[in-house]
C-alpha cells in the first residue's frame, strides 16, 4: 500500500471516529439521564455508540502504529 493510500485510510477512520463520537455524545445528551418508566430504554443505543467509538479508536491506533 502506498503512503498516500495508507494516509487516506487513517484519515477516513479519523473522520468516522469523529462522527461516531458525535453520535455517542448526542445519545448521551438526549437520553443519558432518561428516567421514564423503562430506565434501560436507551441504554442499548448508548452502549452500541460507545462500542463503535472504542472500535474505531482501536483501529486508528493500529493503523498509526503500522504507519498507515
Amino acid at each position: 500500500m502506498s503512503d498516500n493510500q495508507a494516509g487516506k485510510r487513517s484519515d477516513q477512520v479519523a473522520a468516522e471516529l469523529e462522527a461516531a463520537r458525535s453520535e455517542h455524545r448526542a445519545w448521551v445528551e438526549r437520553f443519558g439521564d432518561y428516567d421514564g418508566n423503562n430506565p434501560n430504554k436507551f441504554r442499548t443505543q448508548i452502549r452500541n455508540a460507545a462500542q463503535e467509538v472504542r472500535r474505531l479508536e482501536g483501529l486508528l491506533h493500529y493503523l498509526q502504529e503500522r504507519g498507515e
